[in-house]
Formats: structure tokens, C-alpha cells, sequence
């Protein structure tokens, strides 16, 4: 596995995109992922993603039970790669990696000592092999995915294997 540094992931310029209504998105994703890939759409996910672990879970950002030592852990869906870098924050043994259709550029915003979140953008959650092999991952994280999966029985088939 190779990791993305971040680097390569502030510039956003690897995927083309159409403009409509003023708003930037997608050409490849556009049936799969309808929504903006644009300044104000990463500041509706970071709303969200606040609203959701900081305000209704109580600063959690799950509420499964994890074991302690070195986790492998999936963020599917990772948009502006918030969850993953908090994650990887609280649990700092941990291997995260991070895959999504997108490639919004990751701010280093929460950003840990030890920050080492392998990003892997320009994954279809549906066709792709993501190259893992099965029951790679101790936990995995699909949030915000509303509106993105066209095919769920096949989304799940895959997360589970």
C-alpha cells in the first residue's frame, strides 16, 4: 500500500468539473455524486460533521467498542478527511485509511503529531477493487453517504467481505 502524502492532496485540479449554477462538480462522479465539490459544499460537510460527532454524539466520533493495541480502520466517503484525521488523533497506534470518489483538497486542520492518514482518492465505492484483501479492517466508517450509493446491496457486499 502505497500512502498519498498530503501534499498531492491540496491541489484539487486532478479531476475535471462542470460548472453549474455557480456551482462546481464533478464530470466522472456526477451520476454517482450530485453534490458541489466546491468551498461552500466542504464548508456544508464540515457543518455537518460538526453537528453530527461534536453536537449529537457528544464529541464521539462512533459509538462502537474498540479494542485497544494497533486498529486497521476504513473511512469510506472521507470528503474533507475531517473524521479520518480525528480518528487517527484519538487513536494514534492506529493504520487509517481514507477512500472516496472526490478529491477535495485535506486541510490540516485538527491535524495530529503524528498525523499519518493514507488518503486514497478517485475510488468508486462500487466498481473499484480497493485493494484490500477480505476482513482487512477492525472498523470501518461509511457517514454521510446519503444520495452517493446508487446500488446499497452492493456497497455492503463489498464493506463486509
Amino acid at each position: 500500500m502505497s500512502s498519498i502524502p498530503i501534499s498531492s492532496m491540496l491541489n484539487n485540479g486532478d479531476q475535471p468539473k462542470f460548472t453549474e449554477n455557480e456551482r462546481s462538480y464533478y464530470v466522472q462522479w456526477y451520476n454517482t455524486y450530485p453534490y458541489p465539490c466546491d468551498d461552500a459544499e466542504r464548508d456544508r460537510l464540515d457543518a455537518v460533521h460538526e453537528a453530527l460527532y461534536a453536537a449529537a454524539l457528544g464529541d464521539r466520533l462512533h459509538l462502537a467498542t474498540l479494542r485497544t493495541g494497533r486498529l486497521r480502520i476504513l473511512d469510506i466517503g472521507y470528503g474533507t478527511g475531517k473524521w479520518a484525521i480525528q480518528m487517527k488523533g484519538r487513536y494514534p497506534q492506529a493504520e487509517v485509511i481514507a477512500i472516496d470518489i472526490g478529491n477535495y483538497p485535506v486541510d490540516e486542520y485538527d491535524r495530529p503529531v503524528n498525523f499519518g492518514v493514507e488518503f486514497r482518492p478517485g475510488v468508486d465505492f462500487l466498481t473499484d477493487d480497493w485493494g484490500f484483501e477480505n476482513g482487512t479492517f477492525d472498523f470501518i466508517h461509511a457517514g454521510l453517504l446519503c444520495g452517493s450509493v446508487p446500488d446499497w446491496q452492493n456497497f455492503v457486499g463489498k464493506v463486509t467481505r
